[in-house]
């Protein structure tokens, strides 16, 4: 099974009070199909993504291993679709020889940054762009096939914003060129790319054409393609 949710179960549904959401494909489907019922009301229990594919491993035995990469689209699909945490899970569950040395990878150094940088933002008031999509172009397509696919292998483009508009934060997972919606974002913003990889380091800011389109920067630290948009409210 590539997804499962709390509410899945017709026994837990009643009882739950937030969704346990574990999934081994790109995680924003399951976060959403979580955050929105499937007989169209709003579920208002938070869905927690909590297990997903492991650092060292890869349920899929047909796809690419698991990377730093794939952790980091695990985490911030589901950060901007609703989800109020992440989880991260390492094969040195089973205590191989040498687990010790392996508490501290990359992955868990760039996780952490991530999580600094969310516990920065009100990010109890971000909303997943469902009812008023920021992004208008260059999202991609999203996953909605019950078919199993590999985190690697989708590129739709997830973000979220504060009610009052604030705050917006868009998650994309490969380079490209996107459009916002110009009545969401304030006259009085900032549009900064934060580099997944080193999201506690340096912004670079986000400039956009007059046509509107604004182009990912090129490669972060890693030398792969995700990015953060962040768009904050100037003050003052």
């Amino acid at each position: 099974m590539d997804k499962l949710l709390s509410t899945d179960h017709p026994f837990w549904e009643p009882v739950v009070d937030w969704n346990f959401v574990y999934t081994y494909a790109p995680t924003y489907q399951a976060v959403l199909q979580a955050y929105e019922r499937a007989d169209g009301t709003r579920d208002p229990r938070p869905a927690l993504f909590s297990e997903g594919n492991y650092e060292g491993e890869n349920n899929q035995e047909d796809t690419a291993p698991t990377t730093d990469e794939t952790l980091r689209r695990q985490a911030l699909w589901a950060l901007t679709s609703g989800s109020p945490g992440e989880f991260r899970g390492s094969d040195d569950w089973e205590f191989p020889d040498g687990w010790e040395t392996r508490l501290d990878t990359p992955a868990v150094a760039q996780l952490r940054a991530i999580r600094e940088l969310w516990q920065s933002w009100p990010w109890w008031e971000l909303v997943p762009d469902i009812d008023e999509p920021l992004v208008v172009a260059g999202r991609g397509t999203p996953w909605t096939s019950d078919e199993m696919i590999d985190v690697l292998d989708d590129e739709y483009v997830t973000a979220a914003r504060t009610p009052d508009g604030s705050l917006a934060v868009v998650y994309l997972p490969t380079q490209r060129t996107i459009r916002l919606d110009p009545a969401l974002v304030p006259e009085e913003a900032t549009l900064e790319w934060v580099d997944p990889a080193d999201a506690t380091g340096p912004r670079q800011p986000a400039t956009s054409d007059e046509n509107g389109d604004i182009p990912i920067p090129g490669p972060n630290t890693d030398g792969d393609g995700d990015r953060l948009l962040v768009i904050t409210e100037r003050e003052g």
